[in-house]
């Protein structure tokens, strides 16, 4: 099995953290749910989950701001190690 790419893995964290249940999660995905099941039990998977849960129960004003600090941490980490994407 092929590790999934970051924005898939986002996806699936995305609906999790949004309430869907693991079968319909995998079927969106179009993922056996065995594979869902072994993400789901990796490391730092469930602090993702968590953490997209929380951050789409924020209201606007404070989810936005969460976000726009966020972007500015990857921006400066980018520049400082030199990434000129």
């Amino acid at each position: 099995m092929k590790p999934l790419a970051d924005t898939r893995r986002l996806t699936l964290a995305r609906r999790l953290a949004a309430g869907m249940p693991a079968w319909a999660v995998a079927r969106a995905s179009d993922i056996p749910l065995e594979e869902l099941e072994s993400l789901v039990v990796e490391q730092g998977f469930a602090e993702l989950v968590s953490s997209m849960a929380e951050l789409m129960a924020m209201d606007e004003e404070a989810r936005l701001a969460k976000l726009y600090r966020i972007a500015q941490e990857v921006l400066m980490a980018s520049v400082v190690a030199g990434d000129e994407r």
